[in-house]
């Protein structure tokens, strides 16, 4: 479960990163669309999770690309965009 987890959390930053350069959005501009601030923006795409981080991201994920939160935790979109 653990390798799981760890995997899904990959996913997730990944796709986050992957999002902001596609869009061409600004870290602070992410941020704001997220629900997060720009340090914790910031440390999730160096693939540092930090304490808090509550499930609202996957909503804000959801509402601002339309991606479902199984979708960004389970798949790579970079991937299918090649």
């Amino acid at each position: 479960m653990e390798d799981e987890n760890r995997l899904q959390l990959e996913n997730l930053i990944c796709n986050i990163v992957f999002l902001r350069k596609h869009f061409g959005i600004s870290r602070k501009r992410m941020a704001k669309l997220l629900g997060i601030g720009v340090t914790t923006l910031q440390k999730l795409e160096q693939g540092i999770l930090p304490p808090r981080l509550g499930v609202d991201i996957f909503f804000h994920i959801q509402r601002n690309f339309g991606i479902a939160p199984v979708t960004i935790l389970t798949r790579r979109l970079e991937e299918e965009e090649k």
